[in-house]
């Protein structure tokens, strides 16, 4: 297992550079506290994402969403946390559509993207290029 260092900082620097360093080395010791952790809901068989008659009532009637099996279809919205609440609490049996089976996946990125061949989707996490200067 490996352990992180702590760092203390006991000493007032005067050096702009030393500071500069140890705020880098402090981010990347606790890069954790940066990262996006979030939850996707995706179709891991052939036929396509959608929701159960059942589940598309319940959303309807609690959040007065107006929506049909397939209107997660478009990926913008498989992140919603009320969406993913309710799979949560039913299970993946009684939220699936027919010749759907929906799955959750956990996300560690800057956003993702969901690839589909014949109904079975990926789930691709995206990551921002950045630089540290």
């Amino acid at each position: 297992m490996i352990t992180k260092p702590m760092f203390v900082r006991a000493v007032v620097y005067t050096d702009v550079k030393v500071e500069k360093h140890f705020l880098l080395l402090y981010l990347f010791y606790n890069l954790e506290l940066f990262v996006k952790k979030f939850e996707v809901l995706f179709n891991k068989s052939f036929g396509g994402f959608s929701l159960s008659k059942e589940a598309v009532a319940e959303l309807n009637h609690t959040y007065g969403w107006k929506i049909n099996e397939y209107s997660f279809n478009d990926i913008k919205n498989r992140h919603e946390p009320r969406l993913i609440k309710l799979f949560k609490e039913k299970g993946s049996k009684w939220f699936s559509g027919e010749c759907a089976d929906i799955a959750l996946a956990e996300c560690e990125a800057d956003g993702y993207s969901i690839k589909e061949y014949d109904g079975i989707e990926f789930v691709d996490e995206q990551y921002a290029d950045f630089v540290i200067v």
